[in-house]
């Protein structure tokens, strides 16, 4: 956003023998920020397109005139937050994607308190162990802060 410069003055003058001050305020008025407020057309929109990526949703948005005052940045932010529902079960991030396997049916062969980690099967699980041919070995590369993490889900996918 441009900043404009008022070349204002704010002078503050303390009187040291009364209880009072005088305060005198100059500024120059500049032009009001345009709104870019979101409106509830544009949120309804994201909404029903959701299953959409946020940068097709602001393309599509632009090609019907948009306002140019409207960042991709605010229609990614309410993307997210009004998607927030389809996958959020708990504020804990880590109790909030289990519940969302669980209740998908997805299978969790393994789950670690410290560090806070835990595995589950996909249906390529069950498509290569359904597979004409013997798999031997399935590794898994996981790119990650933790090496710890990594050689765990390597492991566990191993196993299985």
């Amino acid at each position: 956003m441009n900043q404009f410069s008022c070349n204002g003055c704010l002078k503050i003058t303390i009187h040291e023998e009364s209880a009072f001050s005088d305060i005198e305020m100059q500024h120059i008025l500049h032009p009001v920020r345009p709104d870019t407020s979101i409106p509830p057309e544009i949120k309804r929109y994201i909404l029903d397109n959701i299953d959409l990526l946020s940068r097709e949703i602001y393309k599509r948005l632009v090609e019907n005139g948009l306002s140019i005052n409207i960042c991709q940045k605010q229609i990614h932010f309410w993307w997210t937050e009004l998607g927030k529902n389809r996958y959020k079960r708990d504020d804990d991030p880590f109790l909030s994607a289990q519940k969302w396997l669980e209740e998908n049916s997805y299978e969790i062969v393994f789950k670690k308190e410290n560090p806070k980690a835990f595995g589950f099967l996909t249906e390529l699980w069950n498509t290569l162990k359904n597979a004409q041919f013997e798999i031997r070995k399935i590794g898994v590369n996981a790119t990650c802060k933790y090496m710890l993490l990594h050689n765990l889900f390597y492991i566990i996918y191993n196993l299985i």
